[in-house]
């Protein structure tokens, strides 16, 4: 079977396509959900308490970085050797880790839309101050020319969700 990797910019998607896949009985996990994913404090390497929305300011995303857990996604790899496994999120160090995928797919869509979707979303709240809004503007193209450079499977995030969620589900199984 494989582990298939969910990512791209914040706001394109992926906890509602986690959602939707376990829905249809696929096994899913999220970075942010599951806790896959953590802040790390740059200068020490120690994992912190997730912040709240108002503690993640300035100073605290200068000094802070959200790594995946290598010992997790390793497990994560290992449970994919008996069925299909999808992990939806995005991390700083998803680059560093993208051998232990067997694919991968990038959600993409517009700035406009992307602004749209953040500020108005209500289930998760990363995106919302103006400092982080403006670093997921920053990272938007990077993520998405990232992805495009290591083959992943682009997906344009605006169409309805039983498409995005289709086209993923053909290509996890190809």
């Amino acid at each position: 079977m494989s582990l298939i990797y969910i990512t791209g910019t914040a706001g394109t998607g992926k906890s509602t396509i986690k959602k939707e896949l376990e829905a249809l009985g696929y096994v899913a996990y999220g970075t942010d959900e599951d806790n896959i994913a953590s802040w790390y404090d740059i200068r020490t390497g120690l994992k912190v308490t997730k912040p709240s929305l108002q503690q993640r300011n300035d100073d605290f995303l200068k000094y802070h970085i959200w790594l995946i857990d290598i010992d997790l996604l390793n497990a994560l790899k290992q449970q994919s050797e008996a069925s299909l496994i999808f992990l939806c999120g995005v991390a700083s160090n998803d680059y560093d880790v993208h051998d232990i995928f067997d694919k991968r797919v990038c959600l993409t869509i517009d700035e406009t839309s992307l602004v749209k979707r953040l500020v108005s979303r209500t289930d998760v709240h990363f995106g919302k101050t103006e400092t982080e809004l403006d670093n997921v503007l920053m990272w938007h193209e990077m993520i998405e020319d990232k992805n495009r450079s290591l083959g992943a499977l682009m997906v344009n995030a605006t169409q309805t969700i039983e498409l995005v969620v289709e086209e993923i589900i053909n290509y996890a199984n190809k």
